[in-house]
C-alpha cells in the first residue's frame, strides 16, 4: 500500500470587484445562470443595475509544496506565499467550495482529507 502525504491551503485571497454584468463573464457560462440569478437578486435587494460595482470574497486553493511543521509554517506566514504553494484554483466564491465527510470537492475534483486545520495569521 501507497500513502501518499499532500497538504492543502484553502485561504481568503482578498475581495475582488468585478462590474454588475462582467461578473458572469468572468465565472463562464456554466455560473452564468446563477450568478445572473444571484445579481437580479441583489438589484432588487439593494438596487443594483447594470454596469455597478458588485465586491465579492475570493477564495484561493493549494497544494503547499512542501509539508512543513507548524512551527515553520507560521515563521514563513500564513497563508503560505505563492513561492510554497501550488495554486490549483484561484478566485474562488465560498459557494465553489462544496465540503463532504470524505473532504471537499473544488471546480469538480474531489480531494479527500484526513483532517483539516484552522489557521490564522495572527
Amino acid at each position: 500500500m501507497v500513502m501518499l502525504l499532500l497538504r492543502f491551503e484553502l485561504c481568503f485571497a482578498g475581495e475582488k470587484m468585478f462590474k454588475a454584468t462582467s461578473v458572469c463573464q468572468a465565472h463562464g457560462a456554466e455560473t452564468e445562470k446563477s450568478l445572473t440569478h444571484d445579481l437580479h437578486a441583489s438589484n432588487d435587494e439593494k438596487g443594483l443595475v447594470d454596469g455597478e460595482s458588485v465586491v465579492i470574497d475570493a477564495f484561493r486553493w493549494s497544494r503547499c509544496k512542501n509539508i512543513l511543521h507548524e512551527t515553520k509554517m507560521i515563521s514563513i506566514g500564513i497563508p503560505l506565499p505563492l513561492e510554497h504553494v501550488e495554486v490549483l484554483a484561484d478566485n474562488l466564491e465560498w459557494e465553489d467550495i462544496n465540503w463532504t465527510s470524505t473532504g471537499v470537492v473544488i471546480a469538480g475534483k474531489e480531494y479527500h482529507l484526513a483532517r483539516a486545520r484552522f489557521m490564522s495569521p495572527n
